[in-house]
């Protein structure tokens, strides 16, 4: 599993304080998981091409955390 969190080049402080609260939900609550390989943190940045599919992919309208199983 991977908990993405999709975020924008140009940041302001709620986005910023968005995304270390859900690196602390996910840290807290599955570092286990995380330690065993089941579950991969990844920010990604929307901006960059190699992962504008990703808008499209998960219908993002925002910074989001998204949990994908793969």
């Amino acid at each position: 599993m991977i908990a993405y969190y999709f975020h924008r080049t140009l940041r302001c402080h709620p986005c910023l304080a968005i995304e270390k609260l859900a690196w602390q939900a996910i840290e807290a609550n599955f570092i286990e998981a995380m330690g065993e390989g089941k579950l991969e943190w990844r920010p990604m940045n929307l901006d960059q091409a190699e992962n504008a599919h990703f808008e499209k992919d998960f219908e993002l309208t925002t910074q989001s955390l998204v949990l994908a199983k793969v």
